[in-house]
C-alpha cells in the first residue's frame, strides 16, 4: 500500500505542475493539462487494481496530495488558483480518487 501511496502522490504531483496549461482554439481554453492529470490518476488507479492494496493505496496518496497542497504556503501562496482549473484539479482529482479507491477495494467499477 506504501509504495502504491507515493506513486500516487508523485502523479499528483505532475498533475498539480501540469493543470494550468491549456491550448486556445478560436477563443476558447482547452485545459489539456488538466485532462493529462486527472486522466493519468484513473488510469493508473484502475491498471493497479489486480495488484494486491496497489489501487487503494494510489488513491489515497493521490487524494491526500491534492488536499494537503490545498491551503497552501506560509506565504499566503495558492498551488491552485480560484478559477475553473483549479477547482476542476480539485473537484475531479478528489472524485477520482473515491473512484479508484471503490474499484481498488472491491475490484470492480461501482455502478447505479
Amino acid at each position: 500500500m506504501t509504495a502504491g501511496a507515493v506513486l500516487g502522490a508523485a502523479v499528483a504531483v505532475a498533475a498539480v505542475l501540469t493543470h494550468r496549461h491549456a491550448w486556445a482554439a478560436d477563443g476558447v481554453a482547452l485545459p489539456w493539462g488538466l485532462v493529462l492529470g486527472v486522466g493519468t490518476a484513473v488510469t493508473c488507479g484502475l491498471a493497479l487494481r489486480g495488484v494486491g492494496w496497489w489501487a487503494p493505496g494510489f488513491a489515497i496518496g493521490w487524494t491526500t496530495l491534492l488536499v494537503a497542497l490545498l491551503p497552501g504556503g506560509p506565504g499566503g501562496d495558492y498551488v491552485f488558483l480560484t478559477d475553473g482549473r483549479g477547482w476542476g484539479l480539485l473537484t475531479t482529482g478528489v472524485a477520482a480518487g473515491a473512484l479508484v479507491l471503490v474499484v481498488g477495494v472491491t475490484g470492480r467499477a461501482a455502478t447505479s
